[in-house]
């Protein structure tokens, strides 16, 4: 099936030899459009060597292009692209010494008489190279490309291609002046024209320093700018506080929205925050990961901490099971069976937990745990990382160190940051896969349930691995 654009230059067939047939114009122009030329088609014989009349068309006796020079010249018709048979066609700008026979179709264009051949152009000139045309038809392919870049792209092979600009604008639907606009723009820019360029956009209807008032007052607090009744903002309040201070005239909560985005300002949210106050914060933190990352030789390390109110939970009805396309459902309703403490211990480079839950957490309870895990590690000198909690000081601590000849050594973690405790990474662990999901019916089933988990973890338990690099450093 023909294109719109060859359907432009293909020969009239009713031609008949010795005579030249302006193909069937589509439209009259008007008589104001000629001085820019009009394209059309024309089916040329050209004489043999023998015809009488090949020296009027100044035919060789070789024939060819002398001959379309010639009628040319005397109609006011620049050639530019000849096409001798239904498979070959020729464009006279590249190969001027093509042979012509019978039935030569040329693409022309006609020019007021007495203008010179040299001041009218005749169809589009552009040349593109190999790799400009394949990444065209890449956007042509392409089916994530921009509708109107696939059809630059198309005008543009086509016009490169030989058509001219009304047939392709007829093809693709689009008027001659766009068809234009962007082949100039390819020949200035290459691949890069068929884009469009960089647009600045609306001008922005709040100024740099509304936009930062605006910020500004997302950062403080709402009682500091008037606003006795809250204590977090919303959209809706920064636009009553904006207006009523006279940042802007107007605005709408839509706009503050965008403005807070694009500052990174999420003022409706908050994070819990602890902060230490500890005069040896940085000398003590040193000393703890010293030990997790330099232990002396056979020496142990230990961490060690209470886990408190355990509570033994029986929920009213049984939970339901996931689904797809639904999530597990668990009764909100339950039955309390009391509570439980659990000591642990666990030795920082092996990974191995020593546990024992009881009733409560007193100083005594404290010191039995302690001569347990001076029962399990009889010899070599252990450092035990805790918290400041009371129960870890006092003089029955001191005179139970003693004893021991300083074989224990307590190391305290700054103030407010037992997070540096791994004991309480793992007290994580133990309350994401066991006590926040399960049912408990008696306080023993709890005893029983976590010292099996406990058994199971230290099977395959190992140290831990920490990931984080740390905050990057700001100059």
């Amino acid at each position: 099936m023909e294109s719109p654009f060859e359907r432009e230059w293909l020969p009239a067939t009713s031609a008949t030899e010795g005579q030249a047939e302006l193909g069937p114009p589509k439209r009259r122009e008007p008589k104001s459009r000629i001085r820019f030329g009009l394209c059309g088609r024309i089916v040329l014989p050209i004489p043999r060597e023998n015809d009488p009349s090949a020296a009027a068309f100044g035919v060789k006796p070789s024939g060819g292009l002398p001959c379309v020079e010639k009628w040319s010249q005397l109609n006011h018709i620049r050639v530019q692209r000849v096409r001798c048979s239904a498979h070959d066609s020729y464009d006279l700008r590249e190969r001027p010494s093509a042979a012509i026979r019978d039935g030569v179709l040329m693409m022309w264009q006609r020019c007021p008489a007495g203008v010179k051949d040299s001041m009218v152009s005749g169809l589009p000139i552009l040349e593109i190279t190999d790799v400009e045309r394949r990444g065209l038809e890449a956007h042509c392919r392409r089916g994530t490309t921009e509708q109107r870049v696939v059809r630059r792209a198309q005008a543009i092979l086509a016009v490169a291609g030989g058509a001219t600009y009304r047939a392709v604008a007829r093809g693709l639907g689009q008027t001659r002046n766009t068809v234009r606009k962007w082949c100039r723009r390819f020949a200035s820019e290459r691949l890069d024209g068929v884009r469009d360029r960089p647009r600045s956009g609306r001008p922005p209807v709040f100024g740099p320093g509304a936009r930062t008032q605006i910020i500004g007052l997302a950062c403080r607090a709402p009682r500091d700018e008037g606003c006795t009744n809250d204590d977090r903002w919303s959209l809706d309040l920064l636009v009553e506080t904006a207006l009523r201070q006279g940042i802007v005239s107007r605005i709408h909560r839509a706009t503050v929205a965008r403005l807070l985005a694009q500052g990174e300002i999420k003022p409706y949210r908050w994070r819990m925050w602890l902060h230490s106050k500890d005069p040896d914060f940085k000398t003590k933190v040193n000393d703890i990961v010293a030990l997790y990352l330099d232990c002396p030789t056979h020496e142990l390390v230990l961490c060690i901490d209470e886990k408190t109110g355990i509570q033994a939970l029986e929920r009213k009805y049984p939970d339901r099971l996931p689904a797809p396309g639904r999530p597990g459902r668990q009764e909100f309703e339950y039955i309390r069976h009391g509570t439980l403490c659990l000591f642990a211990a666990r030795a920082v480079h092996s990974g191995q937990v020593t546990s024992w839950c009881v009733p409560q957490r007193r100083r005594i309870e404290f010191l039995a745990f302690m001569d347990q895990l001076a029962a399990q590690y009889p010899t070599g000198r252990v450092h035990c990382v805790l918290d400041n909690l009371n129960t870890h000081h006092g003089p029955e601590v001191e005179s139970w160190l003693k004893a021991h000849d300083g074989r224990f050594v307590f190391h305290f973690t700054p103030i407010h940051a037992s997070w540096i405790n791994q004991i309480e990474v793992w007290f994580s662990i133990l309350s994401r896969r066991l006590l926040r999901g399960a049912s408990f019916p008696t306080i023993a089933n709890l005893k029983e349930r976590i010292t099996q988990f406990i058994a199971d973890y230290n099977s395959r338990a190992g140290p831990f691995k920490w990931t984080w690099k740390g905050y990057p450093l700001v100059a």
